[in-house]
């Protein structure tokens, strides 16, 4: 969803811009557990001071602050774009197989089976739904960051594990014409369910802060159980697996990509 904002600027001239609004954490239980925030620049366009903006969206509310409290500032109600949510950005092959995913997984929750297939159907939904995820980030890094020096040299400038191989000066002019291949191959051999390693990336070449996720921290985990396990913990206890939070993790995952579609749409 976005939202259209207007800022009284103090160099007189009227900022007109439009913000983006982040979905609600869908798996959570209650209203107050529920909030999901982000923050956006906007700048004015005849004195150049930026103003930060911050949304913040729940089930039931919405809040929307910019950190200069001296100017008028004012916004509208939220909306959905014209081809609404993130079916508006099914320009790339990467993005149209992640909503593909998405949609199959729902019609298979739809799906009426005995109850003693039923938890074996949620374990490969459940699977099925953060390996879409994991895929289409794995796409993104890899296609936008060897398409682009700057975007290269900015994975260099912060991965740590790139950051700290060594070459031979022998080896130098080589691996120089190579850095595209060497860039390539680690982020294909990177694994991309370990959130922890993938946030942090996002943010220093994207610029791109996924805000809280714990929600998919906790999903990744119980996939392990999934895949690995069958859907048992190592204690040996099934997971803990509804149709109900499946939909609700789909609709995060899909909000989750639209923001990052929304802002890798900026970069442009």
């Amino acid at each position: 969803m976005l939202l259209d904002i207007k800022i009284a600027c103090s160099c007189n001239n009227y900022i007109d811009g439009t913000v983006y609004v982040p979905h609600p954490n869908y798996l959570s239980d209650r209203e107050e557990n529920s909030l999901s925030e982000h923050w956006e620049d906007i700048w004015c366009p005849s004195c150049g001071k930026e103003f930060k903006v911050y949304v913040a969206k729940t089930f039931n509310n919405l809040k929307c602050y910019i950190n200069d409290s001296n100017v008028e500032f004012s916004f509208g109600l939220p909306y959905e774009n014209k081809a609404s949510a993130v079916e508006q950005y099914l320009l790339d092959d990467h993005l149209t197989i992640f909503m593909d995913q998405m949609n199959s997984s729902e019609k298979l929750l739809e799906i009426e089976v005995s109850k003693d297939v039923d938890f074996n159907l949620l374990v490969m939904v459940h699977g099925h739904v953060v390996a879409a995820v994991e895929r289409y980030l794995a796409s993104v890094c890899i296609n936008m960051i060897v398409e682009s020096p700057y975007l290269m040299r900015k994975l260099l400038e912060s991965d740590p594990d790139l950051g700290k191989r060594t070459f031979t000066l022998k080896s130098l002019y080589n691996e120089h014409d190579n850095v595209e291949n060497t860039i390539s191959e680690y982020l294909k051999n990177l694994i991309f369910h370990k959130i922890d390693k993938v946030k942090p990336m996002y943010k220093s070449v994207f610029d791109i802060d996924f805000g809280n996720i714990q929600w998919l921290f906790s999903s990744v985990k119980i996939r392990h159980d999934c895949v690995h396990r069958g859907g048992y913990t190592t204690e040996g206890n099934q997971v803990y697996l509804k149709r109900e939070n499946i939909s609700a993790l789909i609709n995060n995952a899909k909000g989750l990509i639209e923001k990052i579609e929304y802002l890798l749409k900026k970069l442009d």
